[in-house]
């Protein structure tokens, strides 16, 4: 069972499922490889994976197009015996149409399947504070902060994170706090219900721990972002964070 979406408007794309598109748009986000091909512009796409069940998740979104079974094939220093998992989704124009859009077009018909897909795909949980970092250095900073306004729309309100390697590398992160929006990417993600993948989500003692500050928020007037910094600052100055 995958997220329930709506129907897309009349900017829906040569007849694609929003199933599909979510997976697409998701695919260029987070770690998709797309390939142009020579007739018509079409354009495929292949995702790889050490989880096969994130793939026959992905694989049961496709129903217009096209997919290949899912293969196991080698991949030194991925993991450790040195195989992955991989399922291309076979050449289309209708790939092609979603590949050429914006990035701005991308984000806005981006769904909460769609970032559910990006999140499995390139989030990360950091489970002693709770909080994701999302790779994005694949993309330009302007690119980034395009992103975040995304996010805001689903209650996630992220920051640029920059970690320098000790060998000159850069290396560019979103990252979600605990307070500002990681319970809504667990949420999201969880709708998808990928048992082997419930490692990125929350556990059901952070989830109870989480339902326990908001209640506390609401009791001091925390409604948003701006009420909540506030209320941090002043539980700051007496000592009495809240911790989760």
């Amino acid at each position: 069972m995958y997220i329930k979406t709506k129907k897309m408007d009349n900017q829906q794309l040569d007849n694609l499922t929003n199933e599909e598109t979510q997976l697409l748009l998701s695919l260029y986000l987070g770690d998709g490889s797309y390939t142009k091909h020579q007739i018509q512009d079409n354009y495929s796409v292949y995702t790889s994976s050490i989880n096969e069940d994130l793939l026959r998740y992905k694989k049961s979104l496709v129903t217009t197009l096209t997919a290949s079974d899912i293969k196991l094939i080698p991949n030194p220093g991925y993991k450790k015996d040195g195989t992955i998992f991989k399922m291309s989704i076979n050449s289309s124009v209708k790939i092609g149409q979603i590949y050429q859009l914006s990035l701005q077009e991308k984000l806005d018909k981006l769904d909460k399947l769609g970032l559910a897909l990006w999140f499995y795909d390139d989030g990360s949980l950091h489970k002693k504070c709770n909080f994701y970092n999302l790779c994005t250095h694949s993309f330009s900073i302007e690119d980034q902060m395009l992103m975040l306004e995304k996010l805001k729309e689903f209650g996630i309100y992220g920051k640029l994170l920059k970690e320098k390697k000790r060998d000159g590398r850069v290396f560019w992160y979103i990252y979600v706090s605990k307070y500002n929006g990681a319970f809504e990417i667990s949420k999201i993600m969880a709708e998808c219900n990928i048992e082997s993948m419930k490692y990125k989500l929350w556990s059901p003692t952070t989830i109870l721990k989480w339902s326990t500050v908001q209640e506390d928020w609401k009791s001091r007037g925390v409604y948003n972002l701006d009420t909540f910094n506030l209320h941090m600052r002043q539980l700051n100055k007496s000592n009495g964070r809240l911790k989760i």
